[in-house]
């Protein structure tokens, strides 16, 4: 199934999404605000491609959750709903500069050091990491401005990348690190403030359940965490720091390297080597798993960044962006962009990949996930269902 893609005009450094809302970070030095929804609703699609819309760009849950499994199990109903994605994805979605100004809830003056290396919105917060620390400021405001004009400087390490679950933010610090920052929200973080988790150089970071993995331009680490004795997982227990773990003890070898849930990658010889970690196995064999392996063309260059999603990975290299979906072939895009993002922990937009070009923002929705059983699947975290405690089995 191709991807949906919608394209909005205008020149940015970054964009995110949360609750409903869409912030859009101008390179001219103004943070604007959209009413996401309003601004889907607005689209002109036709009445029979409607939901298929809203399941792209506003609400992939409805293809995910709990609430729906009962209807989606149903082989007609999910013949009818692939069916309209696929006539979706044919079509040229483009918001119009008109209808972007009347959807726009703000517009202000960026708050935010510019330009920022990453954001992060955290119960109702935003975080911005920028090369003088980490600021916070109140956003989904619904008086005065969307986001609170007067940030806060929580930490004054340079800030690289932002990774924010359990109750803290862990902070990729550059030549500093790796930290993990308290936000104050009543968990156990398992870490003393202000001590860095290693001192190893790194520049992204993401969460893998309660550890986190550092990501570094050769190869990266792995701040181990517990819940309980290392030896037998509790679910309600605080986390524990166990060790730090190189790429290389991790994989047996060297290369960009990123985690996020499940999923550990590892770009080497000119494939992504796959692993699987289950923290709650009865020992570390069990726990670390290689999966297999996935090949790209040489050509696109040398590894930039990485990424990964429900729907699959995606690896920014030198000369293209590569989407690896969970089902289907990959897809490449010829660009080097000047920012791009997933939202892996996002409810209602786990689907979403932001490219932000040039002179426009590509937002693209790919919809093949939730045909795929979530266990099995070599690219993208699987779809956690709290409510069972395990990965969606789906269909």
């Amino acid at each position: 199934m191709p991807p949906v893609k919608l394209t909005i005009p205008g020149e940015y450094w970054d964009s995110y999404i949360y609750a409903g809302r869409l912030y859009l970070f101008e390179r001219g030095g103004s943070l604007r605000t959209v009413d996401w929804d309003r601004l889907i609703r607005e689209t002109g699609v036709p009445e029979h491609l409607r939901l298929a819309m809203m399941c792209a760009f506003v609400r992939s849950d409805y293809l995910y959750r709990p609430a729906t499994q009962e209807i989606m199990h149903d082989s007609e109903v999910r013949a009818v709903i692939k069916a309209k994605l696929e006539e979706l994805a044919l079509r040229e979605l483009d918001i119009s500069l008109g209808a972007l100004e009347r959807h726009t809830i703000g517009v202000q003056d960026n708050p935010f050091p510019y330009p920022h290396s990453d954001v992060e919105i955290y119960s109702a917060q935003m975080y911005v990491g920028t090369s003088t620390g980490v600021y916070r400021s109140t956003c989904h405001k619904k008086s005065g401005y969307p986001v609170s004009s007067r940030p806060a400087r929580e930490w004054d390490v340079p800030a690289f990348g932002l990774a924010a679950n359990y109750g803290s933010m862990a902070i990729a610090g550059g030549s500093e690190g790796l930290f993990e920052l308290d936000l104050g929200l009543g968990y156990d973080t398992g870490m003393p403030e202000d001590k860095p988790l290693s001192t190893r150089p790194c520049r992204d970071c993401g969460w893998t359940f309660v550890s986190i993995f550092a990501s570094s331009d050769h190869a990266g680490y792995w701040a181990r965490f517990s819940k309980g004795r290392e030896d037998a997982y509790e679910s309600d227990a605080p986390r524990s720091f166990q060790r730090v773990e190189t790429a290389r003890q991790v994989f047996g070898g060297d290369g960009y390297s990123w985690g996020i849930q499940e999923k550990l990658y590892q770009v080497r010889d000119g494939a992504i080597v796959v692993l699987r970690y289950t923290p709650w196995a009865a020992s570390e064999a069990e726990r670390v798993k290689r999966l297999g392996t996935i090949r790209f063309q040489s050509w696109k260059g040398d590894v930039v960044s990485g990424g990964a999603a429900t729907f699959g990975a995606v690896v920014e290299l030198d000369k293209a962006l590569v989407i690896i979906p969970s089902r289907g072939e990959p897809v490449t895009l010829r660009c080097e962009p000047v920012n791009w993002r997933v939202l892996p922990r996002s409810r209602h937009y786990e689907n979403h990949l932001h490219v932000v070009r040039e002179d426009h923002l590509e937002i693209h929705s790919f919809n093949q996930d939730y045909e795929v059983d979530q266990e099995a699947k070599l690219a993208g975290t699987a779809f956690w269902d709290s409510g069972r405690g395990k990965a969606a089995p789906l269909w």
